[in-house]
């Protein structure tokens, strides 16, 4: 990738007639390698564009006929903006995939309290019908206590 020194002032671009060789250089060594800055990159690209438009209209209103190099450093930078995006592209969505994934856990997570609620709600109403048959008379009731005093109540699930 290419970038644009802005060593004279980001508000005056370097005058064509000045040594284009030297205000191009290679910032990804002056980077660590590896580690990309995406957000400062692009920033830094957009403004080397400016700089780079307003150098083609100065060209354009002082010599209409020398735009090329300017148009052509133009669309390097366009096309180091582009490189920068479409690399950007997994990280998004591997993003988008872990916030998705975190908006389904947390639906499973709900579900599974409404879940242990309603158990919680069962097992007291299951309990408020064993002790109703325990307090009632005759046939019911007696198997009821037998049950209960035997042990044979099924074991109801811990859902928590």
């Amino acid at each position: 990738m290419l970038a644009y020194d802005h060593s004279s002032s980001p508000a005056a671009p370097a005058h064509p007639s000045s040594d284009s060789h030297n205000t191009v250089t290679h910032f990804t060594s002056l980077r660590c390698p590896g580690v990309a800055d995406f957000k400062g990159e692009l920033s830094h690209l957009q403004g080397e564009l400016m700089c780079l438009f307003l150098e083609l209209l100065r060209t354009l209103v002082q010599n209409p006929s020398g735009y090329a190099p300017q148009l052509t450093m133009i669309n390097q930078v366009f096309s180091n903006m582009q490189h920068l995006i479409n690399a950007l592209r997994p990280h998004q969505a591997r993003a988008n995939l872990e916030y998705a994934l975190q908006l389904q856990i947390q639906a499973h997570k709900d579900a599974l309290a409404r879940i242990a609620q309603q158990v919680a709600a069962a097992d007291t109403t299951l309990a408020q019908f064993a002790a109703a048959l325990v307090n009632a008379q005759g046939d019911a009731a007696e198997s009821a206590v037998s049950v209960q005093a035997a042990g044979d109540t099924p074991a109801l699930m811990d859902c928590t």
